[in-house]
């Protein structure tokens, strides 16, 4: 597995918040399969924000990590509620 820059984690989770919307159009026409993957990649991007929290040293970095992170569990959690079948 690669690990993923601090610069990587921010641009990765502003993707997933923009792409969204148009899994909101894929669910309208029955896309299940992007949503799917959609998904997944929200569940790598946790994985891989949890990963980093552990490994990195600075403080304040952690704290940016972290507030990612907690972004991105609403924007999981409200994804899986209105995504799903």
């Amino acid at each position: 597995m690669h690990d993923v820059t601090f610069l990587g984690l921010h641009k990765w989770t502003e993707k997933m918040f923009e792409i969204f919307g148009w899994m909101l159009l894929a669910k309208k026409y029955k896309h299940q399969l992007k949503i799917d993957a959609y998904l997944d990649g929200l569940k790598k991007l946790e994985f891989h924000l949890n990963d980093k929290i552990l490994k990195i040293k600075s403080e304040n970095k952690k704290d940016d990590l972290i507030i990612l992170l907690d972004h991105v569990k609403i924007l999981s959690s409200f994804a899986h509620k209105n995504l799903k079948k």
